[in-house]
């Protein structure tokens, strides 16, 4: 399908749709700071992620209505679901080699009763500190 595709004139490249892991499963995601030296950290620019700043997050977001389930994706879960699922390109990241589990970002995923309440949930959040930044998943 592929060769066929790329036949086509004005075809360049093909990029294949790689799953989301958690389409379906969340609403939005909360990623924190990662004590990697290539990212930044919007949560009053505060580097270190500390048990208790977890705490304080899951705290916040269990006073918000319309919070259903927190998910906690940590290092190790994040490597896995990275091996599991093929990169679009290899070029375009950082291998999996290269990146050690404390660079990588652990998040919460959220879902929710009510999708209208990721807004209120990323003004309550997002300059907690230890939050790098918060995302919608799924569609708008």
């Amino acid at each position: 399908m592929a060769e066929q595709t790329m036949s086509i004139p004005g075809v360049r490249y093909i990029v294949p749709v790689v799953p989301d892991f958690w389409e379906g499963k969340a609403d939005m995601a909360i990623d924190l700071c990662s004590r990697g030296p290539e990212l930044l950290c919007t949560g009053l620019h505060d580097w270190s992620v500390t048990e208790a700043r977890k705490q304080a997050i899951v705290d916040r977001l269990w006073d918000i209505d319309g919070v259903e389930k927190i998910y906690f994706e940590n290092h190790a879960h994040r490597k896995k679901v990275r091996e599991h699922y093929p990169q679009r390109d290899p070029k375009d990241t950082a291998t999996l080699s290269s990146v050690s589990l404390e660079e990588m970002t652990e998040s919460f995923y959220i879902k929710l009763t009510d999708r209208r309440t990721i807004k209120i949930i990323g003004e309550s959040i997002k300059d907690m500190p230890g939050v790098h930044y918060v995302r919608r998943l799924g569609p708008a």
